[in-house]
């Protein structure tokens, strides 16, 4: 039997941008938020929605770290992925409105990236979009055999030093990248927008 390793710190957790929204229109309603509260709320909620920013900061989705920004030394090569959001820096949002802007992030050996995959890499981390091309499942476990991100849906693999190239299908379009930087010393950024459309 083959082995895998399920994304670390995979989870389901309150949706935080629709509890707030929801608690400031019965606020409003009953005359206890102010309609700048409101707006600040509905504010939040578009910036939540929007897809991964160049300058976003990458934050742990589920476990006891929920909603934490991850640093490059969170990740150790060989462990299984992370699932993580995007963090907008200035106004602190997670972009968890879509779960389109799940992000699978792992560590590998860098010396195996070919050279289209590398500059998007920061000592071997690479990020790629968690919803499988195939029929949007999540793309959340590593085959350790295969050396592969693994779909548990249809079984689909794809190559993480290739840019996500289709190891076998039935995903026929690879997987989108999310290229990274590092800020600072120990911050990692995003670099820009997904390489390719997300999901099928």
């Amino acid at each position: 039997m083959k082995a895998f390793r399920p994304a670390k710190s995979f989870g389901i957790r309150w949706n935080r941008r629709r509890v707030v929204q929801g608690v400031l229109g019965l606020g409003i309603a009953g005359g206890l938020v102010s309609p700048d509260a409101w707006m600040a709320g509905a504010d939040a909620a578009e910036i939540a929605r929007q897809r991964p920013q160049d300058g976003d900061q990458l934050t742990f989705f589920g476990g006891d770290r929920d909603g934490e920004v991850i640093a490059p030394a969170d990740l150790s090569l060989g462990e299984q992925p992370f699932i993580a959001y995007p963090r907008d820096p200035s106004s602190g949002v997670i972009r968890d409105g879509s779960r389109l802007n799940q992000i699978t992030l792992l560590r590998v050996d860098p010396a195996r990236f070919d050279d289209r995959t590398r500059p998007g890499t920061v000592d071997g981390i690479i990020a790629f979009s968690a919803t499988c091309t195939h029929q949007q499942c999540p793309v959340t476990a590593w085959d350790v055999e295969a050396e592969a991100l693994f779909c548990f849906c249809h079984r689909s693999r794809f190559d993480p030093w290739n840019a996500g190239k289709v190891v076998n299908g039935p995903a026929v379009r690879k997987l989108p990248t999310l290229p990274l930087r590092l800020e600072g010393e120990n911050e990692l950024r995003i670099a820009g927008g997904f390489s390719g459309r997300v999901g099928n």
